[in-house]
């Protein structure tokens, strides 16, 4: 099973790389979307954010359940690979035994500090365009939902830590961003004050 990073997909290069490097092995593989990431806006107001792991436990206890004999490994691709850690971290022993391993890749292990390097020097480039899908994405769902979050405001945000702080936090339970990153990454560190 292979989890996306930040606004990618089930058809980014690098998971239909690692499915058909499983393929030619006798693998059979599955990559899973996370809400919104599949082309289309997910129904309910809710999105998907990096400590977000009840989607991914549902996934496993679907395939777990349908193929109870097979094996199964997971690699999650930054943020995909923070809900895998995490995950793995909520579930412990509990974990079903058919989860025989796990690989993170490049994982943003506390949000606090990732939402930091990307709103700041060379990392800034990089947020920019993430940042820019992310709010497209929230403005949507305000269209479909008014009141989930303001308009205005998403249209000014600049930085991670401004969306997580408006849009996240908001729309998933959080008290604001540092409780996002605080509750939600997988080292089990608390955010950095600061950030």
């Amino acid at each position: 099973m292979v989890l996306h990073g930040l606004e990618g997909s089930s058809q980014a290069k690098y998971v239909l790389g690692l499915l058909s490097e499983a393929t030619a092995r006798g693998w059979d593989g599955v990559a899973v979307n996370f809400r919104s990431c599949s082309g289309e806006l997910n129904r309910l107001r809710r999105f998907y954010h990096s400590g977000e792991t009840e989607d991914l436990n549902f996934v496993v206890s679907t395939l777990v359940a349908r193929y109870p004999e097979r094996p199964l490994a997971l690699v999650g691709y930054s943020l995909g690979g923070n809900v895998l850690l995490k995950w793995l971290g909520e579930r412990g022993e509990k974990a079903p035994d058919q989860v025989r391993g796990a690989v993170a890749v490049s994982v943003p292990y506390d949000l606090g500090v990732a939402a930091h390097r990307v709103d700041h020097g060379v990392g800034r480039v990089y947020g920019q365009v993430f940042l820019r899908t992310l709010k497209a994405k929230a403005l949507a769902k305000a269209a479909r939902f008014p009141g989930l979050v303001d308009p205005r405001v998403v249209r000014s945000l600049s930085s991670f830590a401004q969306f997580d702080e408006h849009v996240t936090a908001p729309i998933h339970g959080f008290a604001g961003a540092r409780d996002y990153w605080m509750r939600s990454s997988s080292d089990g560190i608390r955010a950095k004050e600061g950030f």
